[in-house]
């Protein structure tokens, strides 16, 4: 549009006036006028042009359109000679003048407009300085509190900030100027010129002005950022913070530092030997919090997502979201809530919480911490996940009522990898959050690593480059400039919905932990360090001086805040809601399932057969106007003939009618993942392209008005932060299928600590349920070693599903047992291989009163035809299936059961097949049945039982064999084995010493062979084991 509209500038303007256009600084006399418009003359004599002649350039295209907008929105907020322009500009006829005649103002008095060359080139030269600062100013700014380093790891003054570099001698500094700092746009260009709205100053003054506001304790980094009304946005902002805060805000920034060293200082003493990873030295973060909430609470933000490391979490915990002091005393003690004595727990600075707090304003806001594991930064796409779902419930399209913050560590942000993979999600439709506070707590130190040795770049907060963040450097010594800064980082996420960065360079007052000694890698550092001020000591001298409170007041405080600390903890030691945890598995084996058994009924999964063939129709129609591409045409027919006969069902039509008959029951549905729009091999087709013109449709959001909604989402090209977006985007809602998809299952793997540290074991350490589903292509087709194995067996290994036979073994049905330990254990993992299981297996999902994850595997064989289902199949009354028994022998005529999982299934009866029809004998095989367990963990004991009775039952000689495709160390075999063993056992099938067979492929370093021959050599043998 800007350029549309310069082009209609640049057309319609006479030429006599865009020949007198490049007039845009004057020098009055021998006084020069500088502005933050910055277009520049070649002529000797500058004489006053017409007050909008200045911004017709192509330059200015964003400026001559954000006049526009405002003019349309109040002409009011116009200078009144730019309306006959604009109005031309926005209604007039393409061919019309803007201007039909134009003639420039008289002047009364030349003599006093003409200037000398130095006095033009001057003119020139103090603008493009004061345009260094504005971009380089923050490379000198006095950041670190300790006096030691640079935040940008220069210790130079760049050259390009002395006046000498644009020219200026020593004799200039004390010549006159006019400067506008901060921008002029809301000022008439004769104001500008004339200057009647400021004093002139000195050039050595200007500097020091410039220094003031670029180089102080706030450094700001934004000329990157964005164009003209991004950068005179800040540029005002830069303005606001050289001015002092009230003292009222003082006073009550006062009492938050109070509370931040205190409480440190306070369990420093009680528990100096016990790790808490503290705050000291950054407790400015306390304030910057506050001043963050209060403004969000202030601007309508009613829920607050937070995510942070174990660094300072107490803190926050108490000083920001309100956990009581008792709580966190007793958990130094080693005593936990009594209703929170479940699962296996987690340390007190893993620990979240979602609090309701109230600002000092009087608003209310809900703040939720997640909790962590120590994995730095893994938390951080979790939180943009959770904000992301709330915002879609709540109905926050402009996204002003959810905000996600994200706290960082200096060498945690700089150098793990999902901080990138998470800052290139801001800007992507199906990810955007409408921008993230960071806050980046510059320890200046890694651990025991230096800033040279553990990042590249100047700043540890030059990732902003990725999305062109702003960023505030700030001096964690100065709190007033802190509050400042984070007030500006919101006040910019708000504005322009966009992420924004604190740095905020404080120090560690201790080691890693507070029994470290930080002294063997930076003794000189942490000498300055113990003669350093604590900041409360720091800000109370500060107030004290500048007259802000007494010195009676400042002890006040702390005094006040100090008794509140002693009285809680006294408080806490008599606290009999607290116990101390001895063994959280004293029930394990006696009456577990007693209280839950009624969780493990059944819910109806099947759909009324109408009603799915309506679903289909709905999925199968074409648009008017839409042209599919033809092979796409072809398969939308294919799948309204399978929907309209009720069979042929194949894999991805079962999804997605699982798909709409959940959204039409109000459940939101999400599918997300690298190219899931169309499937990774072209089996999807969730969302077709228009062949002549690119359109996008996806039938699954036409099934009605009054669906929930669904969203199939193509992703970035990351594992980790997009897995972690979805896992946190679940957690938000228990009534939702939210589902990521791996392009290959083995790049599962890239996002390794999301599955061990968050979804595997959030419930057990923090009691968070989700229930995100993880589909995993898997299966051996030759393709190598990185497209075969989706790792199953690390899943299966990360499972709490005990080995042992449940004490209640057959307590209930097999269904009702099934889902009971469903319900207690940390996840499942399935391997459905009909459409019919996987649409059962998707809603069974959301049908229960409890969550759990799902990790499920399919085969890219088995995705068409001759695997299909019937809508019969996935009618009211039908169920999933855990295990599949394929005989069809009578049972005393089967010499083998072969247990197996997945294609090889499949494999195999295509062998036998193929053996019986060249053959004349129709049976060979037939006395081979294989088992499929479609539900691996939980194991179903039950049903497998009822397997076992049958054909040990008909025939005590038949043999039971285990049947994988992969190796023997990967697979389902060391999961599967001792379960299978016990299970033999107990029911007499099985001495006490005797062993399950395997049959698969020999132990491997690698999950595939690479050679298509070795491959099939392998596979072969496999199959002629299964016969033997």
């Amino acid at each position: 549009m800007m350029r549309r509209a310069l082009q209609r500038v640049s057309s319609r303007i006479p030429n006599a006036f865009m020949a007198s256009t490049s007039a845009t600084v004057a020098v009055c006399s021998s006084t020069a006028v500088v502005s933050s418009m910055r277009c520049y003359t070649d002529a000797k004599t500058v004489r006053a042009p017409h007050v909008y002649e200045q911004f017709v350039a192509s330059s200015n295209s964003d400026y001559v359109e954000s006049l526009l907008k405002q003019y349309r929105e109040n002409k009011a907020n116009v200078d009144e000679t730019w309306w006959p322009i604009l109005e031309n500009l926005d209604s007039a006829a393409p061919d019309q003048a803007l201007i039909e005649s134009f003639q420039r103002p008289e002047d009364q008095d030349l003599s006093s407009h003409l200037v000398t060359e130095k006095d033009r080139v001057d003119n020139m030269r103090l603008a493009w300085m004061v345009r260094a600062y504005e971009t380089v100013g923050h490379s000198i700014a006095t950041l670190d509190p300790l006096g030691l380093y640079e935040a940008d790891l220069d210790t130079t003054i760049p050259v390009g900030l002395e006046p000498s570099r644009f020219g200026f001698k020593p004799e200039d500094m004390d010549r006159s100027f006019f400067a506008t700092f901060g921008g002029a746009l809301g000022q008439s260009f004769q104001q500008m010129v004339t200057g009647t709205t400021r004093t002139p100053m000195k050039l050595r003054d200007i500097v020091a002005k410039l220094r003031q506001l670029h180089c102080g304790n706030i450094g700001f980094e934004f000329m990157n950022s964005g164009y003209l009304d991004l950068r005179n946005w800040f540029r005002a902002q830069v303005l606001s913070a050289a001015e002092p805060l009230p003292a009222k805000e003082r006073k009550e920034i006062y009492e938050d530092v109070v509370k931040a060293c205190g409480l440190e200082q306070f369990l420093h003493r009680k528990y100096s030997t016990l790790k808490r990873f503290g705050l000291d030295g950054a407790e400015a973060l306390v304030p910057a919090l506050n001043a963050t909430l209060s403004a969000a609470a202030n601007s309508g933000v009613e829920t607050v997502t937070l995510g942070m490391p174990h660094r300072g979490r107490i803190n926050v915990l108490v000083n920001v979201c309100g956990k009581p002091l008792k709580n966190i005393f007793n958990e130094f003690e080693g005593k936990t809530a009594k209703e929170d004595v479940k699962g296996t727990g987690d340390v007190k600075y893993h620990l979240g919480i979602h609090s309701k707090m109230t600002t000092r304003s009087g608003k209310e806001l809900f703040v939720n911490l997640l909790a962590n594991p120590s994995h730095l930064e893994a938390v951080n796409p979790l939180v943009l996940g959770k904000t992301r779902a709330r915002q879609v419930y709540t109905k926050d399209t402009e996204m002003n009522k959810n905000l996600p913050i994200l706290l960082h560590g200096d060498a945690a942000f700089a150098g793990q990898g999902p901080c990138y993979e998470v800052m290139g999600l801001c800007e992507l439709e199906n990810y955007h959050v409408g921008g993230t506070i960071h806050i980046v707590v510059n320890n200046q130190v890694g651990f025991t690593t230096d800033p040279v040795q553990s990042r590249s770049s100047r700043y540890c907060t030059d990732l902003s480059r990725v999305c062109n963040a702003p960023v505030l450097h700030v001096n964690a010594d100065d709190v007033d400039a802190v509050v400042k800064a984070a007030r500006i980082a919101f006040a910019f996420r708000k504005e322009f919905k966009r992420d924004a960065i604190i740095d905020l360079v404080c120090y560690r007052r201790y080691g890693h932990n507070e029994s470290d000694v930080p002294d063997f890698t930076q003794p000189l550092m942490y000498d300055a360090i113990r003669k350093h001020q604590v900041l409360v000591d720091l800000q109370a001298d500060k107030l004290v001086r500048e007259g802000v409170m007494s010195k009676e007041e400042v002890l006040l405080v702390k005094k006040e805040y100090e008794s509140v600390l002693r009285k809680e903890f006294d408080e806490a030691a008599n606290d009999d809601s607290f116990i101390k945890v001895k063994s959280p598995y004293e029930e394990a084996n006696s009456n577990r399932y007693t209280n839950i058994l009624e969780m493990g009924a059944l819910r109806e999964t099947g759909v009324a057969i109408s009603n799915l063939k309506k679903i289909g129709e709905k999925l199968t129609a074409v648009p008017e106007g839409f042209t599919p591409h033809p092979t796409i045409a072809k398969n939308i027919a294919a799948r309204r003939a399978a929907v309209e006969s009720g069979s042929g069902v194949e894999w991805c039509l079962a999804e997605a009618l699982a798909f709409g008959a959940s959204a039409l029951e109000g459940i939101h549905v999400r599918l997300s993942g690298q190219d899931v729009e169309r499937g990774t091999f072209t089996q999807r087709h969730a969302v077709w392209t228009d062949y002549n013109n690119g359109e996008k449709h996806c039938s699954l959001t036409k099934l009605g008005h009054v669906q929930a909604p669904v969203v199939i989402a193509n992703s970035s090209l990351s594992e980790f932060a997009v897995s972690g977006f979805e896992m946190g985007y679940s957690m938000e809602n228990p009534k939702s299928l939210v589902i990521w998809e791996a392009q290959f299952g083995d790049f599962s793997n890239g996002a390794q600590v999301i599955w061990d540290q968050f979804l595997a074991s959030a419930e057990s350490k923090w009691t968070r349920q989700c229930g995100l589903a993880i589909s995993l292509p898997h299966g051996y087709s030759g393709a190598g070693p990185e497209h075969s194995s989706a790792r199953v067996e690390r899943f299966l290994q990360l499972s709490d599903d005990p080995d042992t036979l449940p004490a209640q073994f057959s307590a209930s049905s097999a269904s009702t047992m099934l889902e009971a330990r469903a319900a207690l254990g940390n996840w499942q993992v399935c391997y459905p291989s009909t459409p019919a299981n996987y649409y059962h297996m998707l809603r069974r999902q959301t049908h229960r009163e409890f969550r759990k994850p799902l990790i499920f595997c399919f085969s890219k064989a088995r995705l068409r035809a001759p695997n299909v289902s019937s809508l019969e199949e996935m009618a009211v009354g039908t169920f999933f299936l855990p295990v599949i028994d394929t005989g069809a022998a009578v049972p005393s005529q089967v010499r083998k059961v072969v247990f197996c999982s997945g294609q090889i299934e499949s494999i195999c009866a295509d062998y036998r097949a193929k053996k019986q029809s060249a053959d004349t004998d129709s049976n060979i095989g037939n006395d081979v049945v294989f088992v499929k367990l479609e539900q691996i963990a939980p194991f179903p004991w039950e049903h497998i039982g009822k397997v076992i009775n049958k054909y040990h039952g008909a025939n005590p000689a038949t043999q039971f064999v285990w049947l994988q495709e992969e190796p023997k160390n990967m697979g389902m075999w060391d999961f599967v084995r001792p379960r299978f063993q016990n299970l033999l056992r107990h029911l007499g099938v099985f001495a006490p010493n005797e062993r399950l067979t395997f049959i698969g492929r020999e132990t491997a370093a690698s999950p595939a062979t690479g050679y298509g021959g070795v491959h099939k050599a392998e596979e072969d043998a496999l199959v002629q084991a299964v016969f033997a």
